[in-house]
């Protein structure tokens, strides 16, 4: 409650994390848990939206788990959008349990950082709303650096013209060397 306060009084909105229940069956505990949730923020002026659920095409996460998880929070709250990320082309079956497609490409330093396009496009077509994720880390696991400036300008002006409506920045914690 008092990140929730803090984020509100710093004019900051919260996309509120559920991907602890994106693998998780649709038992009673677990819904029940989720309503609690769902239940307790939902009316906090500081909630942008509900995120359920983390690249779940690349984790191999069937829709059909999701969609009760997803039709109970619309129940419980009409209000806010139920998003969920994806980097790559899988989407497209996760439409009916999710209102906002948040798309995150990650190509830098392995890619120029307009190879955002092709995700961005693909999504697009979808006739969902999108929110564009941009890499804004480096460093650490599979990259080797953070974008520029221009490149961290380019990927944010590039959702922006591919209808995104709203950037969320990917920051992982700080750079640490790589050999």
């Amino acid at each position: 409650d008092a990140f929730m306060d803090k984020a509100l009084n710093a004019s900051f909105l919260v996309h509120f994390q559920l991907i602890a229940f994106e693998t998780r069956g649709n038992d009673k505990a677990t819904l029940a848990n989720l309503t609690r949730q769902i239940e307790r923020y939902k009316q906090h002026p500081a909630l942008f939206a509900w995120y359920l659920a983390d690249e779940p095409d690349g984790q191999g996460i069937d829709p059909s788990l999701l969609a009760p998880k997803y039709e109970l929070i619309k129940q419980l709250d009409p209000h806010h959008p139920v998003s969920m990320v994806f980097c790559a082309g899988g989407a497209s079956r996760y439409l009916k349990n999710l209102d906002l497609i948040m798309v995150d490409p990650y190509p830098i330093p392995g890619q120029s950082a307009s190879a955002v396009i092709g995700p961005l496009s693909q999504v697009s077509r979808l006739g969902k709303p999108i929110m564009m994720v941009p890499q804004a880390f480096g460093g650490g696991e599979n990259w080797a650096r953070a974008p520029s400036a221009r490149e961290e300008r380019l990927m944010t002006y590039l959702g922006l013209l591919y209808g995104s409506v709203a950037i969320q920045y990917f920051v992982r914690s700080a750079p640490i060397g790589f050999p």
